[in-house]
């Protein structure tokens, strides 16, 4: 008889640890798919923003290259005149005689 009261005592405890076990991990599973679904929100959001950083950084790149173009075309355009050839040329002579 005494056996047979520590064993409905055994399965009492045991049923009551069961039963506080399943709880504790429904509320963590709630947390957790909770937080995978922000997590997820997150990926997605992030994933949007690199293709703009993504698009904006390939639109700056051809403003880079379309300004370098047109500075490179105007230097040349300076240094190749003839008339600053000239005064280039011109300068010099004149600082040569200044020296003598």
């Amino acid at each position: 008889m005494e056996t047979l009261i520590h064993a409905d005592i055994f399965f009492f405890i045991s049923s009551i640890a069961v039963v506080v076990f399943v709880l504790i991990s429904v509320v963590v599973g709630f947390y957790l798919v909770k937080t995978m679904r922000d997590v997820r929100e997150m990926i997605s959001t992030i994933k949007k923003e690199t293709a703009h950083i993504v698009d904006d950084v390939d639109e700056l790149r051809e403003n880079v290259k379309s300004k370098v173009k047109l500075a490179s075309k105007f230097a040349h355009a300076i240094t190749s005149a003839a008339f600053i050839r000239d005064i280039l040329k011109h300068g010099k002579k004149k600082n040569r005689g200044n020296d003598d």
